[in-house]
C-alpha cells in the first residue's frame, strides 16, 4: 500500500480538508457505536482440507500450546511474587473493605471520601503490579520473543497471550487462585481477531474460501533447498557437480525447514439438507460482496432508529483441532455480526416459537421446577427425549476405574503402600491397554458433552416457548462444588442443646403449630436409642474394665471417619454431569437474544423458605423435600419454590403475598397433574 504523505504543520487546511477530516471522524465514531452494541453468534462449519494439511494445522495447535506453556510458567512466578507479599495482601484487604463501606453507604459526603481513599489503594495495587511485572505489556513482550524463539506466526501468539492474561485478571480482580496449564492432546484454537491477517475470509465464485500460513511439506522444502543450494555454489565459486560442505548443507536444510512457510486454502463443508447453514454462508457472501455499501447503510439506519442492524459482517475466523472416532478433524469458528438466521424443520415451519407471560423457575443442582399460571413442570438437566444420563455417567466411571487399574499396574513405583501417589518427579508409562481405555473414556466424554449441550439448549427454548419473562433465583454453581470445611461430629448435648435454641428462635406464628418439629426430649430420645443400637454404653457410667473414666478418650469416643462422616454434602458430581450453571447462562442467553426479559431476583428472597398462608419464613433441612401447611395440605418444596418466583412484587426483592393467594388453587390443581404425569410416565426427578 502507497505509503501517507506526510503533513507539514505550517501549510493551513482547506475548508474541505477540515470538513472532510470531521467528516471521517464522525463515521469512525458512528461505525466504532454501532459495532459495540450490535451481537454476534458463532457458526461452526467443518473445514474441507486434504488430511496432510490437518496434520500440520494440528502440529502448529500444538506449538501454540507449548508456548502457552511458556507463557503460563512466566506469569505463575511473577504472579506468585506479587499476591505473597504483606504489602499487597493488606491493599487488597483495605480494597475489599472499602467496596462493601460503599455499598452500604448513604452520605454523599462520606461515599465521595470512600471513593478517593479506594482509588488511592488502587494505584498503590497497580504500582506493585508494575514492579513485579505483572501487567499486559509485559506478557506481551514476554510472548513475542516466544514467537520469535518458536518461530510462531505473531497473531495467533497475541491471541493466546490474551488468553493466559485473563486467566492473571481473574486471580488478580476474581477468585482464581492459580493458573493452568494446557495437557498433551488439549489443543487451543488458531485464532486471529482480524479478518484481514492471520485466516483471511474470502468469497471465490459462491463459496467461503480461508486460507492460513503453516510450515511447507517435504515436497516444497526439498524445491526451495535445491534452488538456494545452487546459489550458495555460485557464492562458494563451487561448479554444479562439486558438493557443498556436509555442515553448510545441514545448516541449509534446517533453516528452511523451519522458517519455509506456504500458505493453504480450503473451503467449508455445507451439507445439502442443512438450511440454517445455508441461509448463515448466504448472508455472509451477500456482505463480502458489497461490504462497504451494506455498512454505510447499517450506520445511517442506526444514527436515524439506534437500531443495529444485521449485516452478517464476518469479525473472525478460528480453527478448532479435533480428534473424533480417530479421526482428524478440523472446524471453523466464524464470529458473525447480528442475530442468527431463523431455524425451519423439515417440513418447513420455524423450528422455534416464543411465547407470552411470566415463568418462575426453581434452578437445582440436578432438576430444574418451573411454574406458570397455567403449567407446573419438572424435569432433569442434561437428559434428552426421555432418556437418563445415569447409565452413560456409569460408563464414564466403569472406563475411568479400568484405566486407573492398569496405571496402577504398569506404574507401581509411583505409588505409596497405602496407594496414594508418592511425590516427586515420576515417570508415567502407558500400556497399549490403557491407551485403547484412554481413547474410550475421551470419545465417551466427548458425546456426553454434546448431548448436555443438545439437552440444555433444546430445554432453554421450550421454557421461552410458554414465556417471554423470567424470575429465577442467582445461580452460583462454583460456590457448590468447592470442598467444604471439616466439621467435627455433634455430640449429644450438643444436639440437645440446638433443638432449644431451635425452639426460641422460631420465625413461625404462634398458632402455626408444630408440624414436624421434634422436642427436646424426642431428640435426646433418639439419640441414645441409636447409640443403644450401635452397641454403644452410655459414656454417664464408668468403662467395664474400669481402667479409663468418663473424661479420658476412647476409642468409641472419637469422631467417624469415612465418607458423609463429619462433612457437609458438595455438588461436584452433579454439577460436572447436569451443568447448572450452563443452563442458566444459556437460557438468559436465549430471553435477551429474542426480546425477552431475564430477572434474577435479590439474594434475600428465600423462596425455599417462605410460606404464603402463614407470611413467615420457616427454615427448612435440605432432606425435607415436601412443604407442609397449616390445614395439612402438602407440595413438593421445589415447585412450591418456582410458584414463589412466580408472585414476585414489582423490583423482585420478595414474594407477593397476595399473588400468591389469588393464584394458589390453580397451583394445587397444576402440581397434582404434574405429580400424576411423573408417576404415570414413570418418571423419576432427582432431588424429589
Amino acid at each position: 500500500m502507497p505509503r501517507k504523505k506526510k503533513v507539514d504543520p505550517n501549510v493551513k487546511k482547506t475548508a474541505e480538508q477540515i470538513k472532510r477530516e470531521e467528516d471521517e471522524k464522525e463515521y469512525k465514531k458512528a461505525k466504532d457505536g454501532r459495532r459495540k452494541v450490535a451481537t454476534r453468534h458463532v457458526l461452526v462449519v467443518e473445514a474441507d482440507m486434504p488430511e496432510d494439511v490437518k496434520r500440520r494445522l494440528f502440529a502448529a495447535a500444538n506449538q501454540l500450546r507449548i508456548a502457552s506453556n511458556k507463557l503460563t510458567e512466566i506469569m505463575e512466578k511473577r504472579v506468585k511474587a506479587l499476591i505473597y507479599q504483606d504489602r499487597y495482601k493488606t491493599l487488597k484487604k483495605q480494597y475489599g473493605d472499602l467496596a462493601q463501606k460503599i455499598g452500604k453507604e448513604q452520605d454523599k459526603k462520606q461515599l465521595s471520601n470512600l471513593d478517593n481513599q479506594k482509588a488511592e489503594v488502587s494505584k498503590q495495587m497497580e504500582a506493585m503490579q508494575k514492579e513485579c511485572n505483572v501487567t499486559w505489556d509485559y506478557a506481551r513482550k514476554q510472548m513475542e520473543e516466544i514467537a520469535k524463539e518458536m518461530d510462531l506466526n505473531s497473531i495467533f501468539a497475541l491471541t493466546i497471550a490474551e488468553d493466559v492474561w485473563r486467566g492473571v485478571e481473574t486471580i488478580l480482580y476474581r477468585d482464581g487462585e492459580r493458573l493452568s496449564y494446557k495437557k498433551k492432546g488439549d489443543l487451543p484454537c488458531i485464532r486471529a481477531k482480524q479478518i484481514e491477517r492471520g485466516i483471511p475470509l474470502t468469497c471465490k465464485e459462491g463459496k467461503l474460501w480461508c486460507s492460513i500460513a503453516l510450515a511447507a511439506g517435504p515436497k516444497d522444502v526439498e524445491a526451495e533447498f535445491q534452488k538456494q543450494l545452487a546459489v550458495k555454489k555460485a557464492q562458494l565459486g563451487l561448479s554444479e557437480d562439486e558438493k557443498v560442505p556436509q555442515v553448510v548443507s545441514d545448516t541449509l536444510k534446517h533453516e528452511i525447514r523451519t522458517t519455509l512457510k506456504k500458505r493453504y486454502s480450503f473451503s467449508v463443508i455445507i451439507k445439502p439438507k442443512d438450511r440454517f447453514v445455508k441461509d448463515e454462508v448466504a448472508s455472509i457472501i451477500a456482505y463480502l460482496q458489497h461490504p462497504e455499501e451494506i455498512e454505510n447503510s447499517a450506520i445511517k439506519h442506526w444514527k436515524e432508529s439506534g437500531d443495529p442492524q444485521d449485516i452478517y459482517r464476518p469479525c473472525y475466523v478460528s480453527l478448532s483441532c479435533e480428534i473424533i472416532r480417530g479421526k482428524l478433524r478440523v472446524f471453523c469458528h466464524i464470529t458473525v455480526e447480528g442475530k442468527p438466521c431463523e431455524k425451519y424443520d423439515s417440513k418447513g415451519n420455524p423450528r422455534h416459537s416464543y411465547g407470552k407471560g411470566e415463568v418462575g423457575i426453581d434452578l437445582g443442582p440436578q432438576c430444574v421446577e418451573l411454574a406458570t399460571l397455567d403449567k407446573v413442570d419438572a424435569f432433569n438437566l442434561a437428559e434428552r427425549n426421555g432418556h437418563s444420563s445415569f447409565e452413560n455417567e456409569y460408563k464414564e466411571k466403569e472406563l475411568y476405574r479400568a484405566m486407573d487399574r492398569s496405571r496402577r499396574a504398569t506404574n507401581p513405583k509411583n505409588y505409596n503402600e497405602d496407594g496414594t501417589i508418592r511425590k516427586g518427579k515420576k515417570i508415567w508409562k502407558k500400556s497399549k491397554r490403557y491407551k485403547k481405555l484412554q481413547k474410550r473414556h475421551r470419545d465417551l466424554c466427548r458425546k456426553n458433552a454434546i448431548n448436555r449441550h443438545l439437552a440444555i439448549n433444546q430445554k432453554a427454548y421450550e421454557i421461552r416457548a410458554i414465556a417471554d419473562s423470567v424470575g429465577i433465583e442467582p445461580c452460583n454453581a462454583k460456590a457448590m462444588q468447592k470442598r467444604a470445611k471439616k466439621q467435627e461430629q455433634p455430640t449429644l448435648d450438643a444436639v440437645t442443646q440446638n433443638a432449644t435454641a431451635a425452639e426460641t428462635t422460631d420465625v413461625r406464628p404462634a398458632d402455626y403449630g408444630q408440624i414436624g418439629k421434634p422436642s427436646q426430649e424426642e431428640v435426646k430420645r433418639k439419640v441414645e436409642a441409636k447409640g443403644a443400637k450401635d452397641g454403644k454404653e452410655d459414656k454417664t457410667t464408668n468403662n467395664v474394665k474400669g481402667s479409663k473414666q468418663l473424661n479420658e478418650t476412647t476409642t468409641e469416643d472419637k469422631p467417624k471417619r469415612g465418607r458423609g462422616q463429619g462433612r457437609r454434602k458438595r455438588f461436584g458430581h452433579s454439577i460436572l454431569n447436569r451443568c447448572p450453571g450452563y443452563f442458566f447462562a444459556r437460557l438468559k442467553q436465549v430471553f435477551e437474544s429474542t426480546g425477552g426479559e431475564f430477572h434474577v431476583v435479590n439474594k434475600m428472597y428465600r423462596a425455599s423458605q417462605y410460606d404464603h398462608l402463614a407470611n413467615a419464613y420457616i427454615k427448612k433441612k435440605l432432606g425435607d423435600r415436601w412443604h407442609t401447611f397449616l390445614d395439612g395440605l402438602s407440595v413438593q418444596r421445589d415447585l412450591y419454590s418456582s410458584y414463589l418466583l412466580l408472585c414476585h412484587n414489582e423490583d423482585y426483592t420478595a414474594p407477593d403475598r397476595n399473588k400468591c393467594i389469588q393464584h394458589f388453587s390453580k397451583f394445587v390443581e397444576h402440581h397434582s397433574k404434574c405429580m400424576e404425569n411423573l408417576a404415570r410416565n414413570n418418571v423419576q426427578v432427582c432431588n424429589f
